[in-house]
């Protein structure tokens, strides 16, 4: 799968799979804030993960939201009540104010895409299940060491919640 920018973005025709040869696009600054000239890749997906990404770029950071290819993006994007475009408000709010771009993790190349991104990042969000970034070689082990890594997640990375699914709990009415 080769890397796409969303949502009015185009990748480069000479670029490999899950790639571009060029960076992303500029970063959209409506007035500078607290967090300016502090780079942040997004990973997280759905409300947690959009909304730390949402808050960081709020206050100024430059957010670049990495989304899958497949399915329109972040579910966050169709995620219950559409605009008249077929867009979330959901969305409208926690998506706002960062750049897009989609790159399949379950490739070598849209992880290499990440590791490219990473590199010039100062913060990467991420809220996959726990042992997900590492098994596709994303975790804070394998991504340079200056690298802030935030991890958003319902019970932790480990104890005896983790395995604990949230939409269990909201089915058996404990949400």
């Amino acid at each position: 799968m080769s890397l796409s920018l969303l949502p009015s973005f185009s990748t480069s025709p000479s670029a490999g799979e899950g790639e571009t040869s060029s960076s992303p696009p500029p970063p959209h600054q409506p007035h500078p804030g607290p967090l300016a000239g502090v780079k942040v890749l997004d990973l997280g997906q759905v409300v947690a993960g959009n909304f730390a990404g949402a808050l960081l770029a709020y206050f100024g950071a430059d957010v670049v939201k990495v989304e899958p290819p497949r399915g329109g993006g972040d579910p966050l994007r169709s995620l219950r009540v559409l605009d008249e475009t077929g867009t979330s408000l959901w969305w409208r709010s926690y998506g706002r104010n960062r750049r897009c771009v989609a790159a399949d993790l379950k490739t070598e190349g849209g992880r290499r895409v990440v590791k490219r991104l990473a590199e010039s990042a100062d913060v990467l969000l991420e809220n996959f299940r726990p042992g997900v970034a590492e098994s596709f070689g994303l975790g804070p082990k394998d991504l340079p060491a200056s690298l802030v890594y935030a991890r958003i997640s319902g019970y932790g990375q480990d104890g005896p919640k983790v395995n604990i699914e949230i939409g269990r709990l909201g089915r058996g009415g404990v949400l």
